[in-house]
């Protein structure tokens, strides 16, 4: 069966893409603030650090949108049907009027996720987040030592503040989702990383994968994989999961590309196109710019449309970056029988074809398989030799 087909399988199709556009995204990401109290090697946004006096004084950026016009976008967003949405960055902690942001969310009706770095996060602010009704944080452990983690994040002690913080969390019982970034520097160090995760109370550990964007450039050479090393990390990942599996038991949720386990779950019957970007979820810039997702730069031509001009439902409902994400006339794909791929990452597509519609994420479930199986072959092949 190949991709249209599965597009169009008993007419039903996958759900986000057409014919089956949604009336409304499932999921809206807002970034509140481009300011970061961080300085991140793979940092998507390229956020502007702030000074530690910037990050006491907790400023908002000039051309941000107010919290009047976060109000407003959040009663669209209910009205429309949005279910979850994400508060992100820059660090959203930096926001003065955060609290305000979400418990007027909350209050409407929305879930609200925390994407955070944590560094702001004691036993008092993880206990308000608490009475606020955050219903998840996600925070990230991207070392399992402060040399290691204080050099990928950029700034002196933050590891010991990352783990003061979910400590914190852990105690109010927040349900956490503890990110790691599936790179070349970290890759020496998952099995550490995981093991002092389960240590400090996590239960859903993520092997997120990066996408060239932000920082990305500026580090690739120590960060990114080819796809030919990807298939090599993640035939050692396959491999740690077991150790984990046996290590820690079901205590832990190891979630990464490949692990075929977690499918049923998170996509039953293979419903949803493998990425939702623009097809069940969008993000908002700090600006109130609408794009797919934070991998996508900020540049005009990603732009779905101007919150300060038009509504979400009118930018979801025709904008042509949508329109193309939601296209599955993608050539090579249109042939291919990987159920739900659609391409993979668009935006990794651009930058090796130049459109959107012109070609496969290098990184998609067929050519990540075919990696795998020629480093799987090598392997049998020296054990033989």
């Amino acid at each position: 069966m190949n991709a249209a087909e599965v597009v169009m399988f008993k007419g039903k199709g996958l759900i986000g893409m057409e014919p089956n556009e949604l009336s409304a995204p499932i999921d809206v990401l807002i970034e509140l603030t481009g300011a970061c109290n961080l300085k991140c090697m793979h940092c998507m946004a390229n956020a502007d650090y702030c000074s530690e006096r910037d990050d006491s004084s907790e400023i908002q950026t000039e051309g941000e949108l107010s919290t009047d016009e976060l109000k407003r976008l959040i009663d669209e967003l209910v009205e429309i049907g949005v279910v979850n949405i994400d508060l992100s960055g820059g660090e959203p902690l930096l926001r003065q009027d955060f609290f305000e942001v979400a418990e007027y969310a909350i209050g409407k009706g929305l879930n609200c996720c925390l994407l955070t770095n944590a560094l702001k996060i004691d036993e008092e602010m993880a206990k308000r987040l608490k009475e606020v009704g955050i219903y998840k944080i996600e925070t990230n452990l991207d070392g399992p030592n402060a040399e290691i983690y204080d050099k990928f994040r950029g700034v002196p002690g933050s590891f010991d503040l990352t783990v003061r913080a979910i400590k914190a969390i852990k105690a109010q019982n927040i349900p956490l989702r503890i990110n790691i970034a599936f790179c070349k520097m970290l890759l020496p160090y998952y099995e550490e990383i995981i093991d002092l995760a389960v240590e400090l109370g996590a239960i859903e550990v993520c092997l997120a994968p990066l996408r060239l964007a932000g920082r990305v450039f500026d580090f690739s050479d120590e960060l990114w994989f080819t796809p030919t090393e990807y298939a090599s990390a993640l035939s050692q990942v396959m491999q740690l999961n077991k150790k984990t599996k046996a290590k820690h038991g079901d205590s832990l949720i190891l979630i990464f590309q490949g692990n075929d386990e977690l499918i049923p779950i998170v996509n039953p019957a293979n419903s949803f196109a493998a990425c939702g970007a623009g097809r069940l979820h969008c993000t908002v810039t700090p600006t109130g710019k609408v794009k797919p997702c934070p991998a996508f730069p900020d540049d005009e031509i990603f732009m779905a449309g101007d919150l300060r001009k038009q509504t979400l439902k009118a930018i979801w409902d025709a904008s042509p970056v949508f329109q193309d994400m939601r296209n599955t006339n993608i050539p090579v794909c249109d042939t291919c029988n990987e159920e739900g791929c659609m391409g993979g990452c668009r935006i990794q597509s651009y930058w090796v074809h130049k459109g959107l519609l012109a070609g496969p994420d290098p990184f998609c479930n067929k050519a990540i398989k075919k990696e795998i199986r020629k480093v799987m072959k090598g392997q049998e092949e020296t054990c033989l030799s």
